[in-house]
């Protein structure tokens, strides 16, 4: 309906635990709660397999989107991004009651980022 890049039509489903975190210095980790970036770069956001939808990129940049994290496991999928400057897109289907204190800070950091609060 929105026209969006980033779309189901464009996804693929996957399975994990991590994220690989593509600029650890971008905001999203910083504010308002500052995420520890492992230096392999993957972020545990979950404590059990979470499904997910992941949007194909073949090659970056794509207009008007950032990718925030890649799915470690498949690289050419991005699970969650923002595009437009206004559309966060976090592609897991897993329970917060699963999510790691490091996935629910991010998750908020998202939700704010994604605000412009």
């Amino acid at each position: 309906q929105l026209g969006n890049t980033v779309n189901y039509g464009g996804s693929a489903s996957g399975s994990n635990v991590n994220i690989k975190v593509l600029d650890a210095n971008h905001a999203v980790f910083k504010t308002p709660k500052s995420i520890t970036i492992p230096v392999s770069q993957l972020l545990t956001l979950f404590t059990a397999n979470a499904t997910f939808q992941g949007f194909h990129a073949a090659a970056l940049p794509v207009a008007n989107v950032l990718f925030i994290s890649q799915d470690p496991v498949s690289p050419t999928y991005y699970p969650i991004s923002y595009e437009n400057n206004k559309y966060g897109i976090f592609g897991y289907y897993g329970s917060p009651v699963d999510m790691t204190q490091a996935g629910k800070d991010f998750l908020v950091n998202l939700v704010y980022f994604t605000g412009k609060f």
